[in-house]
């Protein structure tokens, strides 16, 4: 994963994560070289050194007369991020309130691309700890573009008590997904490929749906109740139908 791009998705600027990264990396530092680490002119280094102080990233020291500056722990920000992002949570719905009625009804769509891109999709299902996801998949396809990601979307599925019920391609690695079904905490049901090709994944979580191509490294997510609902139906009624060639998947 990308630090920078996910520093900047958490509320830093591109310029005041280069400065944070190289003032972590250096401990403690003079701007002079913390501006040289980020390779970032002295001048702008000073300013963005005080946004980021007032941001509470940064801390600063003097010793003999000379300012030194210091990154605040990883794990502080991180959490402050999460905080920030609970307490807008938790208006939501005030929010929503107030938004005229055919903006609630209307379908968003959110079109992402390129692996960081469909790594911003899967995170977006982790929103939603306590439900079930229903997805329909060839594993396969989407074990070639993000298999260095899927143990981390895995754990952090299980720390959220997310359980997928799945369709997938009756293939190696469908069956292996199967076969992890109770550890990695999903129920399967497989479907044979030449019957049931699936070239897209999707997924059907909240109030939302994600369709991604794995072949052309894109995706979109729909927001809209109304259509979820529809699709959640729908998979119901396909996850039904499915038990005809797998009568019995490993979770209930």
């Amino acid at each position: 994963m990308n630090i920078l791009k996910t520093l900047e998705g958490i509320g830093f600027r591109e310029a005041e994560a280069k400065i944070y990264l190289a003032t972590l990396e250096l401990g403690t530092a003079t701007a002079s070289n913390i501006a040289k680490k980020a390779r970032v002119k002295r001048p702008s280094a000073y300013v963005l050194l005080e946004a980021l102080i007032k941001k509470g990233y940064i801390s600063t020291f003097k010793k003999r007369g000379v300012t030194y500056f210091g990154a605040q722990s990883p794990k502080q920000v991180i959490e402050s991020a999460y905080e920030k992002a609970t307490d807008a949570k938790s208006i939501l719905q005030d929010l929503m309130a107030l938004a005229p009625s055919d903006l609630k009804s209307k379908p968003r769509v959110q079109f992402f691309e390129g692996h960081d891109g469909l790594v911003a999709i899967m995170e977006d299902t982790l929103q939603v700890p306590n439900k079930v996801i229903y997805a329909y998949a060839d594993v396969e396809l989407g074990w070639k573009t993000l298999e260095n990601y899927y143990p981390t979307y895995i754990k952090k599925k299980n720390e959220r008590k997310i359980v997928p019920h799945v369709i997938l391609v009756d293939n190696p690695m469908g069956r292996r997904f199967k076969e992890k079904s109770k550890e990695e905490q999903r129920c399967v049901r497989l479907v044979p490929k030449d019957t049931f090709p699936m070239s897209n994944e999707i997924n059907i979580y909240d109030d939302k749906i994600f369709i991604i191509s794995h072949k052309d490294m894109t995706g979109v997510i729909i927001q809209s109740e109304e259509i979820a609902n529809t699709q959640r139906s729908i998979f119901k009624l396909a996850w039904e139908a499915a038990g005809k060639y797998d009568p019995a998947p490993n979770m209930s």
